[in-house]
Order: C-alpha cells, then structure tokens, then sequence
C-alpha cells in the first residue's frame, strides 16, 4: 500500500533528521570531506542501532 510505504519513508526520514540535528549538537559538521565522512558514519551506525 503506497500510504504505509509512504509513512515508513516519512518516519525514517524524521529519525535521520533527528540524529543529525544531535549530532551537530555533540560538535559533529560536515564543512569539510573528513567532518562529512565522519559524521555520516557515526550517523549510520546510530540509525542502524535503532
């Protein structure tokens, strides 16, 4: 069903934005290409944990 697909989306998009935003709170950017990798793989690994 398109709507529940939809709402998954939705969800983990939300979760991804959230951890993100902490991130950056906990003093992690992305100005840079060794901030970005960093950052984007501790972000996989926390979004892999929930």
């Amino acid at each position: 069903n398109v709507f529940y697909r939809l709402l998954k989306e939705n969800q983990e998009e939300r979760q991804k934005l959230i951890i993100h935003g902490i991130l950056h709170l906990n003093g992690y950017d992305h100005e840079n290409i060794k901030d970005e990798k960093k950052m984007t793989e501790k972000q996989n690994y926390i979004l892999n944990k929930i």
